[in-house]
């Protein structure tokens, strides 16, 4: 169970209600509250419950409030992840709150924010030749020598372990299915 689960049915438990189907949250006094938009467009909400004498202050997802009514424990499971259906995290009405997996949660987003965020983490390696390599020229050479001086049979099992690469990865550069731009 994640840690937010326990705060969520605290809050329940004191009074705090939420209304599905519109996504509203309520206070104590039924006062509709005003939740708060974060950097990821989520909607979030501070909820303050008594414990041990004390008033403690909690932000709480305004989406994980309307799952954990409307599923239960059953969304807060270790690999479950909330999902907006239409991918926008500031839409909590209840027909739009699911849970799934974090690949279903993934595809939920609009495939252009989808490639926007794809781009972004990887702007770092824009220009760069061959930026998703993970062998270098060198060894791709060395294995292409080698592989040409040993025809004997298991040599493709020997070049593997002497380069700690997988046997159909050396296969892949001999035929030069695998960085035909290295030339030797």
């Amino acid at each position: 169970m994640r840690k937010q689960y326990a705060s969520i049915v605290t809050a329940f438990r004191h009074g705090y209600t939420v209304n599905v189907v519109s996504g509203s949250v309520y206070g104590l006094r039924k006062q509709k509250l005003k939740p708060q938009i974060t950097a990821s467009g989520h909607s979030v909400v501070t909820l303050q419950t008594p414990t041990l004498g004390k008033r403690k202050e909690r932000v709480i997802s305004v989406h994980a409030l309307i799952a954990y009514k409307k599923f239960g424990k059953k969304a807060f499971v270790d690999g479950v992840e909330i999902r907006h259906k239409n991918g926008k995290p500031s839409d909590n009405r209840g027909q739009n709150i699911t849970y799934g997996t974090r690949s279903q949660n993934y595809y939920d987003i609009a495939d252009a924010d989808r490639k926007a965020r794809h781009f972004k983490a990887t702007r770092h390696l824009v220009g760069k030749p061959n930026c998703n390599r993970k062998i270098s020229d060198q060894v791709v050479k060395a294995i292409r020598k080698a592989g040409k001086i040993d025809n004997s049979r298991g040599r493709v099992t020997r070049l593997a372990k002497r380069f700690g690469i997988h046997y159909s990865k050396i296969l892949m550069i001999l035929s030069r299915k695998a960085y035909g731009s290295v030339k030797d």
